[in-house]
Order: structure tokens, then C-alpha cells, then sequence
């Protein structure tokens, strides 16, 4: 549990409504990073008093303010690790150069890992390393998220470059 998590979600989380309970629920079962947090919707269901299925919405509308990131569970059974991502950037950024370059080194060799796991046919495992690629060379901002990308058209992603 991290209090330091979710007093830092009350302060600062733009979500609203029942994705905001949904958010402190992860921030409850996260470190003190905002990482870490494996709780399965089940338990985000309990914790917070809403169906699975609303969970569901809400987690998706968080992912796509921007608030959290989904790390997909790589076998049936297991549950998907969250994490808080501007609790993370904002960590990351009071800590040392060498030490956030190691902390990205093993998050893409995590990534990558988990490239191997891919469920879908080989454009979009490709189009998801060229993403993975522009990320790690701060080509694009850490805050797109794969799923922001992938809804992105062509024009769009050259000016996201481009900037």
C-alpha cells in the first residue's frame, strides 16, 4: 500500500467521477512511485463498489487521459500491471541521470520481452517496435501511449515527430 500514491492522485489526477476511484484503487495497490500495481479487476471492482465491466470503461478512459499505463499480463490468469504514469515522470525527474537512464534501459528491455508474446500478425508487431524505436530516441513524447498512436493518422504523427 502507498499512501504517498494516492495522497499524490487526490492532489494531482485529472480524472473524474468513477475512473478517479478506479485510480486511487491502483494507487492504493501500487509503491511509491505509482508503479508496480497489479490488482485484479475483481479487486478494483471490491475495493471501489462498481461492476467489473465499469472497471473496464474506467481503466480505458484512464489510459487514454493519459493517467495510467497497462502492461498486459502475459499468461491467462495473471493480472495486468499498472502504473501511474506522471507519478512516475514526476519521481523520475528528482533522480539522477545515470540512475533514469538505467531505470529506461530496463523498462525497454521489459517491453521488448514482451514483444515476443505478441497475439497479433506481423504489421502491427512491427509498427509497435518503430513506435518503441521513436519513443526511446525522444523522437516522440513518453506520453503517447501505444494505444494514442495507433488512433493516430499519418499527418498526425509527422507533426507529433516534427515538434
Amino acid at each position: 500500500m502507498s499512501q504517498e500514491a494516492v495522497s499524490w492522485v487526490f492532489k494531482n489526477s485529472r480524472a473524474k467521477g468513477r475512473a478517479v476511484a478506479v485510480l486511487i484503487a491502483i494507487a492504493y495497490y501500487s509503491d511509491e512511485k505509482g508503479e508496480n500495481a497489479y490488482p485484479k479487476t475483481s479487486t478494483l471492482a471490491r475495493f471501489t463498489g462498481q461492476h467489473r465491466i465499469t472497471i473496464w470503461r474506467a481503466l480505458r478512459i484512464l489510459q487514454e487521459i493519459g493517467e495510467i499505463e497497462i502492461l498486459k499480463a502475459t499468461k491467462t490468469g495473471q493480472a495486468n500491471t499498472y502504473r501511474i504514469l506522471k507519478m512516475a515522470r514526476a519521481k523520475k525527474s528528482r533522480r539522477c541521470a545515470t540512475q533514469q537512464c538505467f531505470t529506461e534501459t530496463n523498462s525497454i528491455s521489459k517491453r521488448k520481452s514482451q514483444l515476443a508474446l505478441w497475439p497479433e500478425g506481423g504489421a502491427v508487431k512491427k509498427e509497435y517496435k518503430e513506435f518503441l524505436a521513436l519513443r526511446d530516441e525522444h523522437r516522440i513524447p513518453k506520453s503517447v501511449t501505444w494505444e494514442a498512436w495507433r488512433q493516430m493518422t499519418k499527418d498526425q504523427r509527422k507533426k507529433l515527430q516534427a515538434a
